[in-house]
Formats: C-alpha cells, structure tokens, sequence
C-alpha cells in the first residue's frame, strides 16, 4: 500500500477512473493511502478518513469495507457521527443561496450543512446509477455532524423545524424535507406507459372527450390529496381512506339479497338483524371482503408483497391482515399493546414505499371498479 502523504508520485489511476465515473474533480477529496484495488480517501465536511474500493457499485462490499457505513436507499447515509440526505426545499431553490442564512448552522455540538452532495454521497448511492436526472451541481443534500445512531434522526427533526421556521417558504405549500430519487424509475413506481396508453385506447370517452358521470366523488377527492402526497407517509392514510370508502359500497349485492327477502317475507325484524350485522363487522373483516372482491386484480401486489418478505403465505387474507396492522401502526398515535407504533420518520423505509405504492394501487382500482 503506497502513502500519499509521503510518494509524490503516486499513481491517481483508480480515482481518476472513479471521478470520470461519478463526474466529480480529484480536487474534491485528499487521497491518504491506495492499492490497485482500492483508495483512502478523507473530505473535510465528512472529518474521516473512507475506503473506496475499485468495485464500490457493489454496495454490500462497500459496506464492508467501511463497517460505519449505513446506507438509506436513494435517500442517502450514515457514516459514524456524520449524516448526510438528500434535501428539498424552494426557499432555498428559488432564492439566491447567499440569502440563505441556514445553509450552515449549528445545534448544540452538532453543525448541520446544506449544499451539494459529497463525494462520499455519490459514491455510496453510485452516482444514482448514472441516472440522466442526476446531476450533483443541481441537488442538495442536508449533513449533520456529531451524531449518535441514538440520536441522528431526532436532530435531523429539529434542524428541518428551524430551517423552516426562520427561512419562512417562498410557496406555501413547501417545507424543508428529506426524500427519496426518483429520477429514470419514476414509471415503475407509478404506473408503466403502455398500460395507460390502453387505457386511453379501450375507452371511447377518452377519445371523444366526453364522459358519463363518475359516482363516489369523496373517494377521488381522497385519492387526488394522496396523489399530491405522494412519497410522504400521510399519502398512505388518504389511500386507505379511499380503502375504507368501499367498505360498504363493495357489499351492495348482500344488500339487495336482504332487501329482497324483506320484500318476500316483509318481516322488518330479520331486516334490521342483517343489516346491522354487516354495519358492525369488525374493520379489519370488511377490509378482507373488500379485498376478496377484487382478489384476481391485486394478485400481483400480493406476490410482490410475500416477495418483499411482509406475509408468509401468498394469499389475500393474509395480504389483508398485513395491511390491517401496518395502518394501525400509522394512524395510532399512543403506544397500544395491540398496535405497533411507528413514528413519522425522516428517513425513508422500503417497507413504507411498499405500502405508499400497494395502497395507491388498490385505490386506483377499487375507483375503476366502483365509480367509473
């Protein structure tokens, strides 16, 4: 291993390969020490030395060759006492950065800075992948030095208050956050295009421009406020609430079964018996019915949910209890022995965009379904 501090003619191969990769200068970082398989590198923002090995796309050797090292899926990391995430925010966006007092700050011991992404950062998310929307000159991320893996997400909290609390948003609807690229993949989390280019083509009323009244306007008024959520975890609760929205409606051939043989026998008390069986059914039953009438609709999220390791078996009912506690965990906000609590987090989860993702689905087609 060569001592950069001490060869003057140290060979800069490797990271020259890995700044020609990422798009960054070799002036960015100090070399300490490299091997042909690997560099030591050091950035004053991060204050310690990490390795780059030459192969550092595969994310779990990186890792290991870096055991500080905690990797927060497209959002960003945590390197020992220092952590650093993508960051969005239009007061900073839309005004010059030098009237941004709190690009530098302080809390407590900690000192929190927003500006571009590191070198670090673009190695430990590849660069995005070469993702033609990336371009590290264009983005921001928020770092916060003097962390604890106790204590980093509770700091991040308040550094996001302040921000926004003291550099009041040019546009109301903005606040400071931490998210998650997208870029190139966006379709797959939405929805693929020759999917909706079928859809526009199998209804005539896309193409005459004329359309039939659409029922449940409450149901869309929900899934319009998730749709423009999307990403944050309340975007799940306005899914659900679409969920719970047919609850009822999904039911309405048990309905007119009653409502028939009420006609037949005329005996008012059998009535009122089976209806108010099915308004008292627990919450967590009629999701399950709601589920089961759409069953051949959903197969694919289920599979895509016992493939994410979520359920054990690949089934609805099982599929419909997973759901069932997962919002449980969202919605309520007092420790319960029966719930799971999950608190809102700055830092994405892949089990969150899961259910982001499975949720708006299942909206989606229950509104096809029911109101188109």
């Amino acid at each position: 291993m060569n001592d950069a501090n001490t060869n003057d003619e140290l060979d800069y191969t490797l990271l020259e390969d890995i700044c020609k990769s990422l798009y960054r200068e070799k002036n960015e970082v100090e070399l300490v020490a490299e091997d042909e398989d690997y560099v030591v590198l050091n950035e004053k923002r991060i204050g310690k030395n990490y390795k780059v090995i030459a192969n550092y796309e595969n994310r779990d050797l990186l890792v290991k060759n870096n055991p500080k090292l905690k990797v927060f899926e497209d959002r960003g990391f945590k390197f020992g006492d220092y952590v650093e995430l993508l960051f969005d925010y239009d007061s900073m966006m839309c005004n010059d950065c030098d009237e941004f007092v709190f690009s530098e700050f302080e809390i407590d011991d900690v000192k929190i800075n927003i500006t571009n992404p590191s070198f670090l950062f673009d190695v430990v998310m590849n660069g995005f992948s070469n993702d033609k929307y990336y371009d590290n000159n264009y983005f921001y991320t928020i770092s916060l030095k003097g962390i604890t893996e106790e204590n980093y997400e509770d700091y991040l909290t308040k550094a996001l208050f302040l921000i926004g609390y003291y550099n009041p948003s040019v546009n109301d609807t903005s606040y400071p956050e931490c998210y998650e690229f997208l870029g190139e993949l966006y379709f797959k989390y939405a929805e693929d295009e020759s999917i909706i280019e079928r859809r526009r083509k199998d209804n005539p009323s896309y193409s005459d421009k004329k359309f039939n009244d659409i029922k449940y306007p409450e149901a869309l008024a929900f899934y319009n406020e998730g749709k423009v959520l999307f990403g944050h975890e309340i975007s799940f609760q306005y899914f659900y609430k679409v969920i719970e929205h047919f609850f009822l409606i999904c039911r309405q051939d048990e309905f007119r079964n009653i409502i028939t043989e009420y006609n037949s026998r005329n005996n008012i008390n059998e009535f009122i018996d089976k209806v108010t069986k099915i308004y008292r059914q627990q919450e967590d039953s009629q999701l399950k019915v709601l589920l089961e009438s759409i069953e051949p609709d959903i197969q694919a999220i289920v599979s895509e949910c016992k493939k994410n390791g979520y359920i054990i078996e690949d089934s609805v009912d099982a599929f419909s209890d997973a759901l069932y506690l997962y919002r449980n965990s969202i919605v309520h906000g007092k420790s319960d022995d029966k719930f799971v609590v999950k608190t809102p987090s700055s830092i994405g989860l892949k089990q969150e965009k899961f259910w982001n993702l499975a949720t708006e689905q299942i909206a989606e087609k229950l509104i096809v379904k029911y109101c188109l």
